[in-house]
């Protein structure tokens, strides 16, 4: 089984524990993905395209076979939703979808949060407002944690939403659909913020004003002082 929002080392540690191919021969194929069926809008790039699920992996298949067979079920679920042209509705091409896609999955915390989620990407971007997602910072470190550092959000990364405004050049993680449905139809609403007050159940307030968030950030600090450690 392949969580939904990994990014593409760790689906490749994943598949490395399950079948014996080593990590570096899956990034090696990931390298050379000229055979793996990828959409031209991938650029060449595996990330965000691996889809997440259940799979029957052949055991004598190669990595090639395999990162071929997940990128071909993304190419069929993508056909099934018509994401090309939902994408050219949204006054999107699929590649920016897909980008949109793997923030709100690596930001979200339950489904029914993933179309807020999304319209607070939307809004922040209409604005001119950079995204600031600490997720963005860990991917471009390639680090996972809850917390990053002052030093941290000055990481010299076109993908470190702290230091540059719209969307990263890229997908961050393998949304599954519940985050792609998110990307291409965002929940109305104002939202200029969301916060995670309670992690641990995946409990995640929003804002529209910066009296609000302040007074959802006072919360979420409570919660931290109530779970030293985490």
């Amino acid at each position: 089984m392949i969580p939904e929002g990994r990014r593409a080392v760790e689906v490749f540690e994943l598949l490395a524990k399950k079948t014996g191919i080593s990590v570096k021969e899956f990034q090696a194929v990931a390298k050379r993905p000229k055979n793996l069926g990828l959409p031209s809008y991938a650029r060449g790039k595996v990330e965000g395209y691996l889809y997440p699920g259940r799979y029957d992996l052949d055991p004598n298949g190669s990595a090639e076979q395999i990162l071929k067979e997940m990128v071909g079920r993304y190419t069929k679920e993508a056909a099934s939703v018509d994401l090309v042209a939902e994408a050219r509705k949204a006054h999107m091409n699929p590649a920016t979808v897909i980008t949109l896609a793997s923030l709100v999955q690596a930001e979200g915390g339950k489904p029914s949060d993933l179309p807020k989620i999304s319209r607070v990407i939307y809004n922040r971007v209409d604005k001119g407002m950079k995204l600031q997602f600490d997720t963005t910072v860990l991917y471009a470190l390639n680090e996972r944690r809850l917390t990053v550092t002052e030093k941290d959000l000055q990481t010299p990364s076109p993908y470190n939403t702290y230091l540059h405004a719209g969307l990263p050049p890229g997908p961050i993680s393998n949304p599954g659909p519940d985050a792609i449905e998110a990307a291409l139809s965002p929940e109305d609403g104002t939202w200029l913020y969301f916060i995670a007050t309670d992690p641990t159940n995946k409990v995640t307030k929003f804002a529209t004003t910066e009296q609000e968030r302040l007074a959802i950030e006072k919360e979420f600090r409570a919660w931290q002082k109530a779970h030293p450690g985490q």
